[in-house]
């Protein structure tokens, strides 16, 4: 049979992804091959049994074909035909058995469903191979057999390269977005290697990345109509349905920032507004969502201490008006503790610097009238008298006193002048009895004595020989006289 075009189908690259034709064409091939076949065996098979052949028959190598219908028994006149039949070659049956090898281990590693044209042209060089043996061409023959069983050793060999091209395109068809050519893509690689994993994962990305790339096209639609929020969600639905579909997660993350970015604006635009407006409470709390969002951000750390500056400034505020509160009750020793309490907080606090000297002065102020007015007869000394007028001057010199000192210094002032105004007192004795009374002088022996003094405490003592002395003690209130003191000694020894 003459070899014509449409005997070699075009040839085309191992690895080129277009699909082996159908399995009815398939068959059709199979069938014609193995018509071929018997006939070849037959021919062969006559040549030997002529008589008067020397050459012991060379049976050929067993090859495992389908058991094709018995043919009818050769005539006389067939016989005649294949005693004409030339002698088989040694070389055709070699290059015939090789190719059965190499053709039974191809289609032992699924060859058929992924060699593509390069497959089904080394199938075509064996079916052009046993139509040249069967023409007589056994040159011809050699040649084709030895063609198809090379080309099928190099689509062996080129397996890990096939594989890893498939990928490389599968992964590529993914990234772009194609899901069929990825599909087609991993189902190659994956019937080059059926138990691989990356190709079984590949090609569950394919079937899943139509609906990512819907996910895909709704967050940007979404994100056209400044709906970030729900952009966002989408993107996050795509990149959880496929996490390995990288637009998706830098899109994911890319929304995340700038949502992000928009909450942290406005965090902190919510937090200067409460500050301004002296509302520290959300103010503190407008800052804490700004730092949930960006913990280190400069711009927080600056807002802690403006807050605190704030706070600061309040709490001081705060006890500023209870310092005058005090103040205006003079409450001297509350007004005190209130200073210390502001400087500890700020040691440059200007009020309680200027009122912890005025408060702590006009406490002592009030601490020393007080001690006048409850020990009234001490004036009866000059010391304690010169004291006591020297803090009735410097209580008048406060330039703007209170309703509680202005009763003080009245209450003073009235004092001082009972204390410096005599008494008449009457001492009466049975005149036996020396009288003295301590600081005035010795009074001697009376019956009754009228005598003048000043406010105060006074010692008085009697003493007469033979009898026991005896001690009184005489308070003169400047408000009114005291009553007749008697002093006489009664008590022998």
């Amino acid at each position: 049979m003459a070899e014509t075009p449409e005997n070699h189908p075009p040839l085309q690259p191992p690895d080129d992804d277009r699909r082996p034709p159908g399995r009815g064409g398939l068959l059709f091939l199979l069938l014609v091959f193995f018509t071929l076949f018997i006939l070849v065996d037959i021919a062969i098979l006559a040549y030997w049994l002529l008589p008067g052949r020397r050459e012991p028959a060379v049976t050929p190598p067993p090859v495992e074909t389908p058991a094709p219908a018995s043919p009818a028994q050769p005539g006389p006149a067939e016989e005649k035909d294949a005693r004409s039949t030339p002698r088989p070659d040694p070389d055709l049956q070699l290059a015939r058995t090789t190719w059965l090898d190499i053709r039974a281990e191809a289609e032992a590693a699924d060859v058929p469903s992924w060699g593509g044209d390069e497959y089904h042209r080394s199938l075509s060089l064996a079916t052009a191979a046993d139509t040249a043996a069967a023409g007589g061409r056994p040159v011809a023959a050699v040649r084709d057999y030895t063609a198809a069983a090379t080309g099928l050793k190099k689509l062996l060999a080129a397996r890990p390269a096939l594989y890893a091209r498939a990928m490389a395109r599968g992964r590529q068809a993914l990234d772009e977005g194609r899901a069929a050519a990825a599909r087609e893509a991993f189902s190659r690689a994956l019937a080059i290697r059926p138990a691989d994993g990356l190709a079984a994962r590949g090609l569950e990305r394919a079937a899943g990345l139509e609906q990512v790339l819907a996910f895909m096209t709704e967050g940007a639609a979404a994100e056209r109509q400044g709906e970030l929020a729900q952009a966002l969600a989408a993107y996050r639905r795509a990149a959880e349905l496929d996490p390995e579909y990288e637009p998706a997660r830098r899109a994911a993350e890319r929304l995340q920032r700038q949502v992000e970015e928009l909450r942290f604006r406005q965090a902190m635009g919510r937090f200067f507004t409460a500050l301004d407006q002296n509302r520290l409470d959300r103010a503190a709390h407008a800052l804490a969502e700004a730092a949930a969002i960006r913990p280190g951000d400069p711009a927080v750390g600056e807002g802690r201490s403006s807050l605190d500056r704030a706070r600061q400034a309040a709490q001081l505020a705060r006890l500023r008006e209870e310092y005058r509160r005090h103040v205006r009750a003079e409450a001297w020793r509350q007004a005190l503790a209130v200073c210390d309490r502001a400087l500890a907080i700020s040691p440059d606090a200007a009020f309680a610097v200027a009122g912890r000297r005025v408060a702590a002065e006009r406490l002592a102020l009030d601490e020393a009238m007080a001690g006048i007015l409850a020990h009234p007869l001490r004036l009866q000394e000059e010391g304690p008298l010169a004291e006591a007028r020297q803090t009735l001057a410097v209580a008048r010199a406060v330039a703007d006193p209170g309703p509680r000192l202005q009763d003080g210094i009245r209450a003073l002032a009235r004092l001082l002048e009972r204390a410096t105004v005599p008494v008449p007192v009457t001492l009466r004795s049975d005149g036996a009895t020396s009288v003295v009374i301590y600081r005035i002088g010795r009074l001697g022996r009376f019956t009754e004595k009228r005598i003048s003094l000043r406010p105060g405490r006074y010692t008085v003592v009697g003493s007469r020989p033979g009898f026991r002395d005896v001690r009184f003690i005489l308070e003169v209130d400047g408000d009114r006289p005291p009553a007749p003191l008697q002093v006489r000694c009664e008590e022998p020894i």
